[in-house]
């Protein structure tokens, strides 16, 4: 009977040192997840004395962990409001906000001192820790250097000033390391729960893979950006998401996602932008790390950035840039096109008057069939040479509209009249009553001719096209589609359609398109063009009903 009791025992205190190893393992786990994070993080008691103080925010600040008396933080650490003179007061701390129950987010710091001699910013997310039953046992501040972004937004503000190309470095290098905790279960067991606490309020996202490649934990952040529950995640309902390259097609997640290179590479990869489809068909844009790890059941840790607001920012510098580019280019050609317009008229004029001349000294009677044939083939060139001539100077002259108020069904038929529709080409309008709106009548004229033709001579062999107008329901815009059932237009040809001198007829001048794109541009529209090849091309113009 003694011997059982004395296994019983025995098992017991088994049992309980297993346990114990389990707890130490879990802390350890998420002790060094914090340790090897980017960010800076550091936990104080309610006595405003730290607890934790990891890598990063030594790295961040330049000086470690101190038991310095919290009043005199501020000039320790050379922390100092965005004016950068004024030290940050006790009570602005976010840490001191944190433990009177305060959530803090974004929170702009300057940070100087001897380590810092250059001096950064810093935004700081605070949160308070509460213990099972809700009260405020300490604090943690989750902190990292923003100076670059600070660079980013003041390039912004002085607008094509300098490019803001720069990617945020967020390269996560997790060291795994194996330390001793001699600590007691109910000290662990505080430890292990203040630790998941951090875990879950940190302002990037992180889930951790098992061996299956299996969402097996995850924060709030994470949950939020992807806009799915920790159920959903566990249930791999983000398999179903479409995912997106940095340029905007779709990704192959079997095969390009951060976790499974990662795991085929076996080390860890950083920064790979990926867009992620949500289910309202928002898009959010995330730079993902992911990070092989060897726990008995964690195989992968996957941190994720939202930097939706820095790929747009940066997106529409490049844009505007390139729009600028643009622009030049067009100026350059357009003074160019002038001159070699005019020069080009002249000559032409002589030859149009000759072959008139010709015309009337020869006789009809005795005129050859072949004379008559190169007489008229030389006509019909003239008619050529002078279009595109009236192409180059119209294009060399575009200047800003002169605004009167017109009808944009008015100009559409003007339009039209001015084509000469192929008989086999059936011609339907569908056109709304619309306001007068503020318009150059001569240039929109212009613009309307050139895509009804283009339309027309996409369809030698008979078609369809469809001219309609509409008033958009906001009211505040007009859209005009002018759409054909012709050759339409490939891929890689629609990217340059806008482009100077770009064209895919024998005898196009490359501008019209160009000239079009500049004129509603200069009346505040813009133009859209979707095709596909043997099926025909939509073109849909888009006009603003006042002009501010």
């Amino acid at each position: 009977m003694s011997k059982k009791l004395i296994i019983s025992a025995s098992d017991k205190i088994i049992l309980k040192l297993k346990a114990l190893a389990e707890e130490k393992e879990s802390v350890l786990r998420i002790k060094t997840i914090i340790d090897s994070m980017v960010e800076g993080v550091a936990v104080a008691d309610t006595g405003m004395h730290f607890e934790l103080f990891n890598k990063s925010a030594e790295r961040i600040l330049g000086v470690g962990l101190l038991k310095e008396d919290p009043s005199k933080w501020a000039k320790i650490y050379g922390v100092y409001l965005p004016d950068q003179k004024t030290l940050l007061p006790v009570d602005q701390f976010p840490l001191k906000k944190a433990l009177k129950g305060e959530i803090v987010t974004g929170f702009l710091q300057y940070v100087k001192n001897n380590q810092r001699k250059k001096g950064l910013y810093i935004n700081t997310t605070a949160s308070p820790l509460r213990d099972l039953n809700g009260r405020i046992t300490g604090a943690v501040a989750v902190f990292r250097d923003v100076s670059k972004e600070k660079e980013i937004d003041k390039a912004k503000t002085k607008q094509l000033a300098v490019t803001a190309k720069e990617k945020e470095d967020v390269r996560l290098k997790l060291v795994v390391t194996a330390e001793k905790l001699a600590v007691t279960t109910k000290e662990l067991e505080e430890r292990e729960e203040k630790l998941k606490i951090i875990f879950r309020v940190l302002p990037v996202g992180v889930a951790v893979l098992d061996v299956e490649s299996k969402v097996v934990y995850d924060n709030h952040a994470l949950e939020s950006m992807l806009g799915m529950t920790e159920e959903g995640l566990f249930r791999g309902d983000y398999e179903k998401r479409t995912y997106l390259r940095s340029d905007g097609s779709i990704m192959v997640p079997a095969e390009e996602f951060a976790s499974a290179r990662a795991m085929k590479e076996q080390r860890a990869v950083n920064n790979i932008e990926t867009g992620v489809v949500k289910e309202d068909g928002s898009i959010v844009w995330l730079s993902v790390n992911a990070i092989p790890v060897k726990f008995s059941d964690w195989k992968m840790l996957v941190v994720s950035m939202d930097i939706t607001e820095r790929k747009k920012a940066y997106d529409e510098l490049k844009e505007t840039q390139e729009k600028l580019s643009r622009l030049d280019k067009l100026a350059s050609l357009g003074k160019l096109a002038g001159i070699v317009g005019h020069e080009l008229r002249n000559p032409l004029g002589a030859i149009r008057n000759s072959v008139y001349f010709l015309r009337l000294k020869l006789d009809p009677a005795l005129q050859d069939e072949k004379i008559k044939r190169h007489l008229e083939m030389m006509d019909q060139e003239i008619n050529n040479s002078d279009r595109i001539i009236n192409d180059i100077l119209f294009f060399s002259r575009i200047k800003q509209p002169i605004f009167t108020q017109n009808n944009l069904n008015k100009i559409l038929k003007a339009s039209l009249k001015k084509v000469t529709i192929n008989p086999n080409i059936k011609v339907e309008t569908e056109l709304a009553e619309l306001p007068f709106i503020p318009s150059d009548e001569n240039q929109l004229v212009q613009v309307f001719t050139n895509i009804i033709l283009n339309a027309a001579e996409s369809m030698p062999k008979g078609g369809k096209l469809t001219i309609s107008s509409s008033v958009k329901q906001d009211r505040d815009s007009i859209n005009v589609s002018i759409k054909d059932t012709g050759e339409g237009i490939s891929k890689e040809n629609l990217r340059k359609l806008f482009e100077p001198l770009f064209s895919t007829k024998i005898n196009g001048t490359g501008l019209g398109m160009v000239v079009c794109k500049s004129v509603i541009e200069n009346h505040k529209g813009y133009i859209r063009v979707e095709s596909e090849e043997d099926k025909g091309t939509l073109v849909t113009v888009e006009l603003p009903i006042k002009q501010t």
